[in-house]
């Protein structure tokens, strides 16, 4: 497969992702096929972590989820 290509498959399957949201938003979508695409996201973002670097994203996602944490008083 290599990288570039799993670079260009996660933006697929974001884009998939997002045409599904815009049928949701239309009625026409489902809880599976919802479900279905989000896996797909998942799955590439796990993969772009590790191309990019696992503790890197780890590290801030952290950041990130400690950062709202404080802004809601938690």
């Amino acid at each position: 497969w290599g990288i570039d290509a799993q670079k260009r498959q996660a933006v697929g399957e974001c884009g998939e992702f997002l045409a599904e949201y815009g049928r949701e938003g239309q009625g026409r979508s489902s809880p599976e096929k919802m479900i279905d695409e989000i896996a797909d996201v998942l799955v590439m973002m796990n993969q772009l972590a590790m191309i990019y670097g696992e503790n890197e994203v780890r590290e801030r996602i952290a950041f990130k989820v400690n950062r709202v944490k404080n802004k809601l008083g938690l």
